[in-house]
């Protein structure tokens, strides 16, 4: 299924993929489009989201399409218009979380430690797949991100 690539491997613990971040401008309800600020534009399924919520867009290996994540919801989209900057980050499964919930253990064995708005992960509850960027994590669950630090 072209969806696989969104399963954790057990080992290594984590899987290498591409993604768009950004945040909505834009959702036309009529045309199913959601417009990013940076420009870009994507056709969907018809998710209800809000303008200025994060988003991130992970694109199907070999195909047209990308599963995108926003709000708590999922979609699959198609670019109409624009150009994405893509990303490489890891898909990881989250597997733990400290009782002050700034600190998250990975199915890798890597250790997340959070930024300064890690407010936002209060109900963040394990386990959960997310992308690690390097600078942020992207609860893909929750559809939210927060700064954090990989160690």
């Amino acid at each position: 299924s072209p969806l696989d690539f969104l399963s954790v491997p057990a080992d290594p613990g984590y899987r290498q993929v591409s993604y768009i971040e950004g945040q909505i401008l834009d959702v036309d309800v009529r045309s199913h489009v959601i417009t990013l600020m940076d420009g870009t534009a994507w056709e969907g399924g018809g998710m209800i989201l809000l303008p200025v919520a994060d988003i991130i867009i992970l694109p199907i290996p070999g195909e047209s399409l990308a599963v995108a994540y926003s709000g708590g919801m999922m979609d699959v989209v198609r670019l109409v218009g624009g150009t994405p900057i893509v990303r490489s980050g890891l898909l990881v499964k989250v597997t733990e979380k400290n009782s002050r919930g700034d600190v998250l253990k990975l199915s890798s064995g890597d250790v997340v430690e959070l930024g300064y708005d890690s407010y936002r992960a209060a109900t963040w509850l394990p386990p959960f797949d997310a992308v690690v960027t390097g600078r942020k994590i992207y609860n893909l669950r929750r559809g939210q991100s927060v700064q954090a630090t990989t160690f």
